[in-house]
């Protein structure tokens, strides 16, 4: 008798070599507007978070 793990992959072989296409799994993205602002509003850009930042290592302007 074949074991159960020479047999699988045989069989796993065997309908890959068959030439039978296989589809691609759907690509999931985000909608546009998700992206476009942040989840939770206290959630600042790094650009602006570094610039105050510096501004309180240097002092008020």
């Amino acid at each position: 008798m074949v074991r159960p793990f020479i047999l699988i992959p045989l069989v796993l072989l065997c309908a890959c070599a068959s030439g039978r296409p296989v589809p691609p799994a759907p690509i999931r993205t985000a909608a546009p507007e998700a992206a476009a602002e942040p989840l939770d509003p206290s959630i600042k850009p790094l650009s602006q978070e570094l610039e105050e930042a510096g501004q309180q290592k240097r002092g008020p302007a």
